[in-house]
């Protein structure tokens, strides 16, 4: 049964929605702690804030190997060969765009954009995935003029608003997806972003391994530093999905299975989120590579593999237009967002991604991907906007704000 008490009075542990097992070892926020723990860790972030921007993690990986599994499956079957593989995905077709807290500012000033979020759930065995984390989010906004498509991640530790139950409140934004699934992460993304999301595509640890397994593996660099960090790793990641125990032997380039590219893209705690940012670049690069080199067969079993494993509001109709247009479109790698936040314990002891502030973050994104100089928010988000800061104590930018302009990537 679902807690009303979110929080445990005597320690910053968060009682998940829906009674689901907290992660004990990705998330500091699970763990019991002291009031002299608590100052501890929080002079530890201070000291490691600049290594701690959290940008798009394991699953988003998988997007960019099935659209180039899908083009390649594309140029070498017929159109409705393409569109039978695409048939194989779990199409959702739930959502209602009037009940996605679109705002008129959004309608108007994005009418030539179409932006797509991609979630990447952090399931356990057992658990039921329309109620777990999101904690990769990355949107894939394309540009339908140029053609162009930026892609950029949302930390999922924003303390953001979102639905619980009836109620709105201000909370870890990779929640959204535990208390309300897909519809419930794409109206927190809306209502507080000024954004107009209407799809949404799901995946989860499993699919990655399946696929990079149905392609062959991918030749990856693991360094010394990190051998038994991937090892330790490579176990805990093979309690959910029960596939190759296989262990690194040695640093240098490799063929990694499935099992060891998701943990390849999970550690960080070596060598912080900044490199985890360049390996999950170089596994997407390996993908790119491999992909190009597979034959027809090869792109056929990779497509069969993935596509039934992913959850989606896109038709099939319109995978494969956007895959007709793939030639067509740039794509570009945005810094995540916020650009301005503080991130650290509040309060009730919860580690939290504040914006510093909502609406100048907002205003800031708005500008940076959608090219509009002088965005003025709508009314939602400034209300939003005050409230996350009356409720964290974090008005403006002081010593402790993290500019992820200036974190390494």
């Amino acid at each position: 049964m679902r807690s009303d008490n979110r929080y445990d009075a005597d320690s910053y542990y968060y009682v998940p929605p829906y009674g689901y097992e907290p992660e004990t070892q990705d998330h500091p926020n699970t763990e019991k702690a002291s009031a002299g723990q608590r100052n501890k860790r929080n002079r530890r972030n201070k000291k490691k804030r600049k290594r701690r921007w959290r940008c798009t993690k394991k699953t988003a990986v998988i997007i960019i190997v099935l659209l180039i599994a899908a083009a390649g499956c594309f140029a070498g079957f017929a159109y409705s060969a393409v569109m039978k593989k695409l048939d194989k995905m779990d199409h959702d077709t739930s959502l209602k765009k009037n009940d996605l807290c679109i705002s008129d500012e959004a309608k108007s000033g994005l009418k030539d954009y179409t932006n797509i979020v991609i979630c990447g759930i952090d399931d356990r065995e057992g658990e039921d995935i329309d109620h777990c984390r999101s904690d990769a989010i990355v949107i894939a906004s394309i540009n339908n003029k140029t053609k162009k498509v930026k892609m950029f991640t949302i930390l999922r530790d924003s303390y953001l608003q979102l639905d619980e139950g009836n109620t709105l409140n201000i909370d870890k934004v990779t929640h959204a997806h535990a208390y309300s699934g897909p519809k419930g992460l794409i109206r927190a993304l809306n209502r507080n972003l000024d954004l107009n999301i209407t799809d949404y595509v799901r995946v989860d640890w499993g699919t990655v391994a399946d696929t990079v397994d149905a392609m062959g593996g991918l030749k990856l660099n693991v360094t010394k530093e990190n051998i038994s960090e991937m090892n330790r790793y490579i176990k805990d990641t093979n309690k959910n999905l029960h596939g190759s125990s296989k262990l690194i032997t040695h640093s240098g380039y490799q063929t990694l299975n499935g099992i060891q590219t998701v943990t390849y893209c999970r550690i960080r705690h070596v060598d912080g989120d900044n490199h985890r940012a360049k390996r999950i670049r170089a596994v997407v690069g390996a993908a790119v590579k491999k992909a190009r080199s597979m034959n027809i067969s090869e792109l056929n079993k990779t497509a069969d593999t993935a596509f039934p494993e992913i959850k989606t509001s896109l038709s099939s109709s319109t995978i494969m237009g956007m895959l007709l247009r793939m030639h067509f479109y740039d794509l570009s790698n945005v810094r995540g967002w916020p650009y301005e936040y503080y991130s650290g314990l509040l309060n009730d002891g919860v580690s939290y991604d504040v914006p510093i502030t909502l609406e100048s973050n907002v205003q800031e994104l708005h500008k940076k991907i959608f090219g509009q100089d002088n965005y003025q928010c709508s009314d939602t988000v400034k209300k939003i906007s005050s409230e996350v800061a009356a409720k964290s104590g974090k008005y403006e930018i002081d010593s402790d704000t993290i500019t992820s302009e200036n974190v390494d990537d």
